[in-house]
């Protein structure tokens, strides 16, 4: 059991995780600064290691102190104006 969480490189929110419905990866979104010092949320490929129903970890995909949306996660990968 110890060496599972050896493995784990963040632990989130499950609700910042979504399944994305076109491709089947599992994602998340993290904030990023553009060159033009605004910021928006990028799409990023996760792979979790485990679940527990109110928080996952994460084995890959996100490093520490990279901010996430921890909700919504869902309408950031609906593409803008629902189409």
């Amino acid at each position: 059991m110890v060496g599972r969480y050896l493995k784990c490189k963040a632990l989130v929110p499950e609700s910042a995780i979504v399944a994305d419905p076109q491709s089947g990866d599992t994602v998340l979104f993290v904030r990023q600064k553009q060159k033009d010092g605004s910021e928006k949320f990028a799409e990023r490929v996760v792979h979790v290691a485990h679940e527990d129903g109110t928080t996952a970890e994460l084995r890959d995909g996100v490093s520490a102190g990279e901010k996430i949306a921890a909700q919504g996660a869902f309408e950031l990968l609906a593409p803008a104006g629902g189409g």
